[in-house]
């Protein structure tokens, strides 16, 4: 079927017309499409960002008929249509089903988490008086993860919010656990991890991120 930029010519027959492109995101989910081709050479690059972004959120994927070469992102790639080059733009990892699992994980550990922070409590509030530690980090501790449980926050995510997406910034992440040789930006790990989210991956990035928090506590051991 077709959508349309706005509100069809005179003369035009398209069928099936499924609406309007500012309709994409429930045009997507009550045909239960899972690709989108924009054609439409007209439309401004905030034009199909715009549809880009409702798109892939819902778990479709979004082909660029060529000319809009310019507005290849990370996860882009290049296919064909009738021999025509369009750019392709896959479905995000971090939608529908993922998403709620994602939810579902950060719940559980969480929880875990906190009732073991509350059970040594006692035990880390003796022991740091005596070494005459500040509390601040324990408290902001138990802070971050109660926010996961609330849904403020995620266990494992960016820094910051995405543009376009639903998860919510990460108490930890690739921003905090990746080496600085790594080279890239704040806003290009959170782009890589939305993008190739996994189970494994954030596992990976709770062992780094403690690893990171025991070398920087070791640093901050008083004299």
């Amino acid at each position: 079927g077709y959508v349309l930029p706005g509100e069809p010519s005179r003369g035009i027959n398209l069928r099936p017309l499924l609406g309007r492109v500012a309709d994409i995101g429930r045009i997507v989910v009550d045909q239960r499409l899972n690709e989108i081709v924009v054609s439409d050479r007209s439309l401004s690059r905030h034009d199909i960002g715009s549809i880009v972004l409702q798109t892939r959120r819902y778990g479709a994927e979004v082909k660029v008929v060529s000319e809009v070469t310019d507005f290849l992102i990370r996860g882009s790639q290049v296919d064909a249509i009738a021999d025509r080059p369009v750019v392709v733009f896959p479905p995000v990892s971090l939608s529908g089903a993922n998403l709620a699992t994602k939810r579902i994980i950060d719940y559980a550990a969480s929880l875990v988490a906190l009732m073991l922070l509350i059970a040594v409590s006692p035990s880390v509030m003796i022991w740091q008086a005596a070494t005459f530690r500040n509390l601040n980090a324990w408290f902001n501790g138990v802070k971050a993860i109660s926010a996961v449980l609330l849904g403020k926050r995620s266990l494992v995510g960016p820094r910051n919010p995405v543009p376009g997406e639903r998860l919510k910034p990460g108490v930890t992440g690739l921003w905090f656990a990746a080496s600085k040789d790594v080279g890239a930006t704040q806003m290009e790990l959170d782009t890589y991890y939305v993008q190739n989210w996994s189970l494994t991956l954030d596992l990976e990035i709770m062992i780094y991120s403690v690893k990171r928090l025991a070398e920087l506590y070791g640093r901050s051991k008083p004299e």
